[in-house]
């Protein structure tokens, strides 16, 4: 399988370590309050994404924005437990954010009154990842309370809801034809039938009765037909439209780049850890790989034919999707928090609990950077393109890495 051929990065990450550094670093709260208040954990980070902003989510309850390039703070709000997610909506209008007291909060942030959040969504525990998809409609969250769940943030035109209708109308009928179709066959036992309607051939080139051309194939009474029989409906206006129940608690949970598919990290401690990918639309398992700890990352590639995941097993993996089978492995000296690809797929960046954040070339796999921090690394991403390098500390600070020559 080739690697890295999405796109072109503009910049190489090299081995050298004497040109990369920390271009920039952010800490919660005034001067005073960084010198004298307790440290709490940087949970995690996230870019914008046209690369101007970043978004943390810490140990003191609260969320913030930060301008990248002045390491101004431009929004903050406090929850009344730890923040342990963010993510910014494609189109950078919105924030999502979750943490342990349960709620899943949604910000507009063109917005007058940026204190109080548009939509709120309840969850039973702790929420410990967000993210919008692609077309900002829906947002997936990850629970401890072993649960998946999307829900729907924007209502439905007019025009999607008709479009809707069809696509389920469409569905029904098929399963109702094929249905037909096996009975029909059933009763004429040993003689030759149409595969769509299940008529007995009459004319040798195609069906007499729906006209489609004949084929070899018997057709035979299905007791699970390949398509769902009870397709999930969805919700008028805003609310829960899917939920994927697990055996252990969530890390993680990630849309592709069209959100047909979502993958979780999931795992029990001292047990093995899954990382499950899903069928959005009809909510069925498509594939499972298990892991010897917790999966706590698991994010698509770029071009949605590999899986990178990263686990307390103290290893970070690509696999393919097409078979399930382990192509990479970089093992570290301690549990990895995170694992990402970079934009155009040409490097892996790993946050591993012994404080040091990496980054590998997918194709060599070679370690190119290994960042060094004072206390364990909670989270690492590439910026937008991919010339940067975000990370969280357990020292309560976010920094972004990159050449400083």
């Amino acid at each position: 399988m080739e690697f890295g051929q999405v796109g072109q990065t503009k910049g190489l990450w090299s081995s050298d370590s004497t040109v990369f550094g920390v271009v920039h670093s952010y800490r919660h709260g005034n001067p005073r309050e960084q010198k004298f208040s307790p440290k709490f954990n940087m949970e995690t980070v996230a870019w914008s994404y046209d690369g101007a902003f970043i978004c943390t989510s810490s140990g003191d309850k609260s969320c913030r924005i930060f301008e990248v390039a002045t390491r101004r703070s431009t929004f903050t709000v406090v929850h009344e437990e730890w923040t342990r997610c963010s993510a910014f909506s494609h189109d950078g209008l919105r924030l999502c954010t979750g943490g342990d007291d349960s709620l899943c909060r949604i910000y507009d942030l063109t917005g007058s009154d940026l204190a109080d959040p548009i939509l709120v969504l309840e969850h039973s525990r702790s929420i410990r990842s967000v993210e919008f998809s692609p077309t900002d409609k829906f947002v997936l969250t990850a629970s401890v309370d072993k649960k998946a769940r999307i829900f729907q943030v924007v209502p439905d035109t007019p025009e999607e809801e008709e479009a809707k209708r069809q696509k389920v109308a469409a569905i029904f009928k098929e399963i109702e034809d094929r249905k037909k179709a096996a009975e029909l066959a059933a009763q004429n036992p040993g003689k030759p039938c149409c595969h769509s309607c299940g008529t007995p051939y009459v004319n040798p080139l195609f069906c007499k009765q729906c006209g489609e051309k004949r084929v070899k194939k018997k057709v035979q009474v299905e007791e699970d037909p390949k398509l769902p029989l009870e397709p999930k409906p969805e919700w008028e206006g805003t609310g829960q439209i899917r939920e994927f129940k697990h055996v252990d608690s969530l890390s993680e949970a990630r849309f592709n780049s069209d959100a047909t598919k979502m993958v979780t990290a999931s795992g029990a401690v001292r047990y093995m850890g899954l990382a499950t990918v899903y069928d959005v639309e009809f909510a069925v398992e498509l594939m499972k790989i298990e892991h010897d700890g917790v999966v706590t990352s698991a994010r698509f590639s770029p071009d949605e034919k590999t899986l990178v995941t990263s686990s307390e097993d103290k290893g970070a993996r690509i696999w393919s999707l097409e078979d399930g089978l382990e192509l990479r492995l970089w093992k570290h000296p301690n549990f990895v928090q995170t694992a990402s690809f970079s934009h155009d797929g040409r490097f892996v960046c790993t946050a591993c609990h012994d404080g040091n954040a990496r980054i590998f070339d997918v194709r060599t796999r070679r370690e190119m950077q290994c960042f060094r921090h004072p206390e364990m690394v909670t989270c690492a991403s590439f910026s937008p393109d991919a010339l940067q390098l975000l990370t969280s500390c357990g020292d309560a600070a976010a920094r972004v890495w990159g050449a400083v020559g």
